[in-house]
């Protein structure tokens, strides 16, 4: 899982510097890709982890908390926005 996510963000800090747009999207691609890994990963860590009686719930625990990780990470700054009602 380290690698992956080591992978992802030497890809991302990669894309900073590339020199064509191609090579952009290539890289893009690629931390994609090593993103991918992640939650396969996690998910099979899971099944070894857990109880068998236990496992499908920690699998829609582990996919509901990404899940509203992602969403709260996107919706929390919102209170911190400057308003457009405000603006002239």
């Amino acid at each position: 899982m380290s690698g992956s996510l080591v992978a992802a963000g030497v890809l991302s800090v990669a894309c900073a510097f590339a020199p064509t747009w191609e090579a952009f999207l290539a890289l893009r691609a690629g931390g994609g890709l090593a993103l991918a890994v992640l939650p396969a990963v996690a998910l099979a860590y899971l099944r070894d982890a857990v109880r068998d009686d236990a496992h499908g719930r920690a699998n829609a625990l582990y996919i509901s908390g990404t899940a509203l990780g992602g969403a709260v990470g996107r919706l929390a700054p919102l209170p911190s926005r400057p308003s457009a009602a405000g603006s002239s």
